[in-house]
């Protein structure tokens, strides 16, 4: 069983002060700006590569369905390593030995950060997002001798030219690898052979049947914790513990005066708008493995999918979300099995 019990969350005091400062202006729409140059630049724009590739595949039109299948399996593909979705009694065991040692050894000593004010830290997860991402780019953010690139892009270029239908069937080739992923975990016939869909309602109706863990905590405030640790593991990844500390925000200030006195060499808005929905689109590569996989016979029944409600997702989600965070944060071992565990 996997659980909380080796978590070393008594040295968050020590980490992270009950003063932690997060006093920081607001992120300069030019480091948005510079993240998005590369991705709106003609020769890189990914609905362009999307159209003009889904334009040469001979598919079915479909509207993406509103929940069912595509929601669930990627959330079930993500949990399948740690919890044992064949063995319903021992999944059940698990997530309330997950739930319990949360609840005992993490939730007393990490609870209070679900106190602190979401604005600023939200603010200054951004910040270290847009630094990491810079980075990722080989742009330095704190060297300080970006110069904004001189272009100019005629008010059209800023719509996107992906058309709705092929908007739609890229997000399904997108998750067909997701679904076939489910086939093996459930130990199925391949996606689209006979049975593989009754086989599917069935294990996914047994999975409906599981309870959430009672934790003794609400959704809400673990939703909270769980988004707090994941705005402090980002911070801590852009500028290490000091981030963390206040000593650092210095540093990160003058940084950000830097970007924020750079001129605009257009109006940021529609750049940063166009940036937005061109990262929200899945990637060519997600999409032609899904092409590859993708058979005529298959597309009917996944559209026709009654997906049943599987209660217990968010708080498995949000458990193994808050263990990652404080993988980061606490510089802790990843969650494994525990036999010595005194819930299980």
């Amino acid at each position: 069983m996997v659980c909380f019990c080796k978590t070393p969350a008594a040295t968050i005091p020590s980490r992270i002060s009950p003063s932690f400062s997060m006093a920081l202006p607001q992120v300069p729409l030019q480091m948005q700006l510079a993240l998005a140059f590369p991705a709106i630049t003609p020769e890189n724009r990914l609905d362009m590569a999307l159209s003009a590739y889904l334009g040469n595949l001979n598919l079915p039109t479909l509207s993406l369905p509103s929940g069912g299948l595509f929601q669930i399996a990627p959330q079930l593909a993500l949990i399948a390593g740690t919890f044992p979705l064949m063995d319903l009694p021992a999944l059940e065991l698990s997530l309330q030995q997950m739930g319990d040692t949360l609840v005992t050894n993490v939730w007393p000593l990490t609870g209070w950060l679900a106190s602190l004010k979401l604005g600023p830290l939200l603010n200054f997860a951004l910040a270290a997002r847009l630094v990491l991402d810079l980075r990722a780019l080989g742009i330095d953010a704190f060297a300080m001798d970006y110069t904004m690139p001189a272009v100019q892009y005629p008010g059209h270029h800023f719509r996107m030219s992906l058309p709705r239908p092929q908007l739609h069937m890229a997000r399904i080739l997108m998750g067909l690898p997701s679904l076939f992923s489910l086939t093996e975990t459930f130990q199925l016939p391949t996606l689209g052979e006979n049975g593989s869909f009754p086989g599917m309602m069935s294990a996914l109706q047994g999975l409906a049947g599981i309870k959430p863990p009672k934790l003794g905590i609400s959704l809400p405030q673990l939703s909270k914790l769980a988004l707090v640790l994941n705005a402090l593991a980002t911070i801590k990844l852009a500028f290490g513990d000091i981030g963390l500390s206040g000593a650092g925000l210095a540093p990160i200030r003058a940084m950000m005066r830097f970007w924020g006195a750079l001129p605009f060499p257009m109006p940021p808005m529609p750049a940063l708008a166009l940036h937005a929905d061109l990262d929200a689109l899945p990637s060519l590569d997600s999409v032609q493995l899904g092409a590859s996989m993708a058979t005529p016979a298959m597309f009917a029944p996944i559209m026709g999918f009654s997906m049943p409600q599987i209660g217990f997702l968010p708080v498995a989600n949000l458990m193994l979300g808050l263990g990652a965070s404080l993988q980061i944060v606490l510089d802790m071992e990843p969650l494994d099995a525990c036999s010595l565990c005194p819930f299980s």
